[in-house]
């Protein structure tokens, strides 16, 4: 009960930054996603983004202390950064917001056992948006 909680409480938090997006400039909508990521995860894009690939997961994972449901909603709005950089036509920044959100969700499908149609469906519309680039 306490991880249908938690789940429902994260979704509806991404919820309530996408819907605070709708309208705004490029600039101001990378803003709202910076302050998600830094008042529900202590995590700064600045700081993510020095990561590497390789090192990433083991750095939200451990050195972060997220759980796998803290990671989902993390690549979901590094997802959405991606969307807004595909928009201001930096495409280099772009597919690599979204490698880097299909590798978090994979970990996450792997870490629950669980599987999950909204997951899922993300996972596969950024799939999409990356052949689409290509």
């Amino acid at each position: 009960m306490i991880q249908k909680d938690l789940i429902q409480r994260l979704i509806h938090q991404i919820a309530i930054v996408l819907a605070r997006m709708i309208g705004k400039e490029p600039k101001e909508q990378l803003m709202i996603l910076e302050e998600y990521m830094e008042q529900h995860n202590g995590l700064s894009s600045k700081n993510m983004d020095a990561v590497s690939d390789e090192n990433l997961l083991s750095f939200l994972n451990e050195e972060m202390n997220l759980n796998a449901f803290q990671i989902e909603a993390i690549a979901a709005a590094i997802n959405a950064r991606g969307d807004v950089f595909l928009k201001e036509q930096k495409t280099d920044i772009a597919i690599k917001d979204f490698k880097r959100a299909i590798l978090l969700l994979d970990f996450v499908d792997i870490e629950t056992s669980t599987f999950s149609f909204d997951r899922n469906d993300l996972i596969t519309s950024i799939k999409d948006k990356l052949e689409q680039i290509k």
